[in-house]
């Protein structure tokens, strides 16, 4: 047995002539609001107010951005200034506070004091071994590091204005 498979899903199917039933309805929408306005104000208002009436409605109905509709994008941009961003990092108001007394307490006082001799060997001997060999310090190799990376990555503004970080490559 064969079957027929649809091909075209995401089309939207044509209503009202070539429109679509939301192409419609939003030039309808645009349509009534003039015809409306018509009775209510002075003629040269009038004017100016349904040319502005008639773009957006036309806009609204052809438009589409990146291949979705503009009342879409719109929606989005409108959710996405209304909206707060906030990016957390560690939460606001964390369960225990991450302090050295409330370590201690919840963390075996041995354990910790076992940490902290290690880390603190660890970070001597380094500096021991630096200063033995002459060699540069960690800040030294972290500016250095820091200068290099400035030739590698630069800032720029997207059209929007909003401003990334992109790496530069250098085709030669």
């Amino acid at each position: 047995m064969q079957f027929q498979v649809p091909q075209f899903i995401e089309t939207e199917d044509k209503i009202v002539g070539p429109l679509t039933l939301s192409q419609f309805l939003y030039l309808a929408g645009g349509f009534l609001l003039c015809f409306g306005l018509y009775f209510v104000l002075k003629f040269f208002i009038w004017i100016i107010i349904a040319l502005i009436i008639g773009a957006i409605s036309v806009s609204f109905a052809f438009v589409k951005i990146n291949g979705k509709p503009l009342v879409k994008v719109v929606f989005s941009a409108i959710n996405f200034y209304l909206k707060p961003q906030i990016y957390v990092w560690q939460p606001q108001n964390p369960q225990i506070p991450k302090t050295k007394e409330t370590l201690r307490t919840t963390i075996k006082t041995d354990f910790v004091d076992w940490v902290e001799k290690i880390i603190a060997g660890l970070s001597l001997k380094r500096t021991q071994e630096q200063v033995m060999t002459g060699s540069t310090t960690t800040a030294q190799k972290a500016q250095v590091s820091f200068e290099n990376t400035k030739e590698k990555y630069m800032i720029f503004k997207k059209i929007t204005g909003e401003k990334r970080v992109a790496r530069r490559v250098d085709y030669r």
